[in-house]
């Protein structure tokens, strides 16, 4: 699986009901709303979007809640820097 995140944004139509995608939003490589080809042959994934490795870095969200018997990583923030005078 392939993070993607989309360069302009787009609406595809399926069973007759709309799907939009927007501008900067990361979607999976195996998404239906890029899968085909356009009238010249180019792949909708290459036309609208660009590999997400470079432009978006996933951040660490910490779980509000753990499941039972798991434990959870306890990371703590860094301190910042203390500027010197």
């Amino acid at each position: 699986m392939a993070l993607l995140v989309c360069k302009e944004s787009f609406t595809r139509w399926r069973n007759g009901i709309p799907s939009s995608v927007a501008a900067g939003e990361v979607i999976d490589d195996k998404d239906w709303r890029i899968k085909g080809k356009s009238r010249d042959g180019t792949p909708l994934a290459e036309l609208w979007c660009e590999p997400a490795e470079s432009t978006v870095e996933r951040q660490r969200v910490e779980q509000a809640t753990s499941a039972p018997g798991e434990k959870r990583a306890a990371v703590k923030p860094k301190a910042a820097a203390k500027a010197e005078d």
